[in-house]
């Protein structure tokens, strides 16, 4: 028997996005492009995978909790990262 798991959608983001949660937030999937800020604020923990930041984009993490960043992760030449505690 073969078993097929679809992957998640990719999200790409290409205006300037807050995200809020007075819990964790997962991250996997997601592409920052065209100038784009992200920000990210949780009151407990940020995990991210799968995710570039690109074309003089940015991504701000604002964690109470801790920030883990697993496998596939990249930002590019021109975009910036922020992580805030």
């Amino acid at each position: 028997m073969l078993l097929i798991v679809p992957l998640p959608t990719p999200i790409t983001v290409t205006t300037d996005t807050t995200i809020n949660s007075c819990g964790n937030i997962n991250v996997q999937y997601v592409t920052v492009t065209n100038g784009a800020t992200l920000t990210l604020e949780a009151s407990g923990d940020i995990d991210i995978q799968d995710m570039v930041v690109i074309n003089n984009s940015a991504l701000i993490l604002d964690a109470v909790g801790k920030v883990t960043i697993h496998r596939n992760f990249e930002v590019q030449l021109g975009s910036e990262l922020e992580i805030i505690k």
